[in-house]
């Protein structure tokens, strides 16, 4: 997941419970992670996730399954014409 603002970007990998954050402005390659040297702004941007998951959690239907989507519907018919 990730979110943009004010030049920062924050990356979480969900798989790995793991954070980033880069200054875009002053390191656009991402080479310099300043999640640990900047708790602030680190702590600020991990709200905005959490605000965003929040929303997302409560927006999703009850039965929602994302996994059918990856290769199409289970039962769709080709159509070859």
């Amino acid at each position: 997941m990730v979110i943009t603002q004010s030049g920062f970007k924050l990356i979480y990998d969900r798989n790995v419970s793991t954070f980033e954050l880069y200054d875009l402005k002053n390191d656009p390659a991402e080479s310099h992670n300043l999640f640990d040297r900047m708790p602030e702004r680190a702590a600020e941007f991990k709200r905005l996730l959490g605000r965003y998951i929040d929303v997302v959690t409560a927006s999703r239907p009850f039965d929602a399954d994302e996994n059918r989507y990856i290769f199409g519907e289970p039962d769709q018919e080709v159509d070859d014409e």
